[in-house]
């Protein structure tokens, strides 16, 4: 139904999650006949650098049956590793043999703007859009001789067969 609306977030702060969240990507699972949501989910707070606070968040995962109501599940579609202080901004396609694949940006909680701990990218694949694998290939790293401090927030595409990675390459783009 067109007319149904929603007024507020479409995912606030709740029992499953206390803080914020953002970066929701959706996608249609047909073997569930549902939409599954992955989001950017706060867990917490580390000191940056500078001494300065800055926001943890993992990967969670949502599903709906209407894009407006959404059942949190409190899992995190992708575990923080101890050197991770963020996973956010996945974006999941679902190739012809079925397998999903997860691209998404991580960073540490130092030097993550410009240097050592800087945002790249990661990829994960899963059999059923629920469980994931990180897989050490089809990651991207910022490319410092095209000016790039960072490789961040992935969107990626299949276009008349070809993927593509579309991506923040410099100073949070």
């Amino acid at each position: 139904n067109t007319n149904v609306q929603k007024i507020g977030p479409i995912l606030s702060p709740d029992v499953v999650d206390s803080g914020y969240s953002g970066t929701l990507n959706v996608v249609w699972n047909e073997h569930e006949r549902s939409y599954v949501g992955y989001y950017l989910s706060g867990t917490g707070w580390e000191n940056d650098e500078n001494k300065e606070l800055q926001p943890c968040y993992d990967l969670k995962i949502a599903t709906s049956d209407n894009l407006l109501n959404w059942k949190k599940s409190g899992i995190a579609a992708i575990s923080l590793k101890p050197w991770e202080a963020g996973l956010s901004s996945a974006s999941v396609i679902q190739d012809a043999r079925g397998y999903w694949h997860m691209w998404f940006s991580t960073r540490a909680s130092q030097y993550f703007r410009d240097g050592d701990g800087a945002y790249s990218i990661k990829h994960a694949i899963s059999k059923d859009g629920f469980n994931w694998t990180r897989s050490e290939n089809f990651g991207l790293k910022h490319d410092r001789n095209f000016g790039e401090n960072m490789a961040a927030y992935p969107s990626v595409f299949c276009h008349k067969k070809t993927l593509y990675l579309l991506y923040n390459g410099f100073a949070f783009g």
